[in-house]
């Protein structure tokens, strides 16, 4: 983003670390939040009201992979905070403060699934609902609402597996 002409742009971080390429952005006037966990109602306010955002790409994560059969409530709070839980967290503040677009970012496992990761998977599916529902709504106030879901090599996604192949290719 801050190499494509964008100002003013906050990372926030749950954990507070921070990664070369970001210390390196915020060198080049992007404004950095070492630590702010927008699960929690209270930081997600306190994130918009220092950044006054004029739109926000919603990119949190957490991978808590768990075998369906034996999953429990906490795997699925685990995956859901970090991702839905926040982002609900935001839309809620910012409706009320102008803005012109959301961008989440969702996953192909969202569409596909994954061994090991139907919490995952549910969690980026309610992003994408909230995406579409925030698009639908704010569209009276030219607010936009996308969901990228890029099929980009990762850990994540060398972990689906593949034998034949047509599941190679994909």
């Amino acid at each position: 983003l801050v190499e494509g002409g964008a100002s003013g742009v906050v990372l926030s971080s749950r954990s507070g670390r921070l990664t070369r390429d970001a210390i390196d952005a915020g060198k080049s006037g992007m404004k950095c939040l070492a630590a702010c966990d927008v699960v929690y109602a209270a930081d997600a306010l306190f994130l918009i009201a220092f950044a006054a955002p004029i739109g926000i790409l919603h990119a949190a994560g957490v991978l808590h992979d768990t075998m369906i059969r034996t999953m429990a409530g906490e795997d699925v709070h685990a995956v859901f905070e970090p991702k839905a839980l926040a982002a609900s967290h935001v839309q809620a503040i910012v409706v009320r403060t102008p803005l012109d677009a959301f961008g989440f970012f969702s996953s192909v496992a969202s569409t596909f699934g994954n061994v090991g990761q139907a919490n995952y998977s549910a969690a980026k599916m309610g992003i994408v609902g909230l995406s579409k529902s925030i698009a639908l709504d704010m569209r009276r106030f030219n607010v936009r609402s996308n969901c990228i879901a890029p099929f980009a090599w990762s850990r994540m996604i060398g972990s689906i597996p593949a034998e034949t192949p047509a599941q190679k290719a994909r």
